[in-house]
């Protein structure tokens, strides 16, 4: 909770309120405050190739997670989801947000979903879980397991994904306060 909270901090602040101000104060969207602070090349590749450039980063870690989590539960190949997740997410996002509303419509059914198979699937066994029997089973593998992330460890990392997950849309606040010329709107 604690690398939440500093991470929301450090999102709020150098992110979305930066630009948002940039924004709120010159009525201005991002790309044109992009090249008033970084000239006509800088304008075109701060903000416009960077953020593209980022945004297909996190499009690129999002797809090998996923897939890497869904290997576990659909037996196929992992090149083969992330191919399969990486175009499906891409050809979403090129076709623009009114196709991006339809589908996160439904998207919250694929882990409610997942979840009651996992209940009916295991609701019967979970009276007779036997710890220690679990962690004799499961020796080999801790054995081989790396060594655990110290707190601060946990901390940066964290940080680290959540920042690093928020940038590109706390960026474009210089948008969304073109549409509030004061504080009060």
């Amino acid at each position: 909770m604690i690398s939440l909270v500093l991470a929301a901090l450090v999102c709020h602040f150098l992110f979305y309120l930066v630009p948002g101000l940039l924004g709120m104060k010159t009525g201005l969207p991002l790309y044109i405050v992009g090249t008033s602070t970084f000239g006509a090349t800088g304008g075109f590749i701060m903000p416009g190739f960077l953020m593209g450039l980022l945004q297909f980063g996190w499009l690129a870690v999002n797809t090998y997670f996923s897939a890497m989590a869904l290997t576990a539960v659909i037996p196929v190949k992992a090149e083969i989801i992330m191919v399969a997740w990486g175009l499906l997410a891409a050809f979403v996002g090129l076709k623009g947000i009114q196709y991006v509303a339809k589908v996160s419509t439904y998207l919250p059914l694929i882990p409610l979903t997942i979840l009651v198979i996992l209940l009916v699937k295991t609701v019967g066994s979970l009276g007779s879980f036997d710890a220690a029997k679990f962690v004799e089973l499961h020796k080999g593998v801790a054995a081989q397991a790396p060594a655990a992330l110290s707190t601060f460890g946990v901390l940066a990392f964290m940080l680290t994904y959540v920042v690093g997950f928020f940038a590109t849309a706390g960026a474009a606040g210089a948008d969304f306060g073109t549409n509030s010329r004061t504080r009060r709107t």
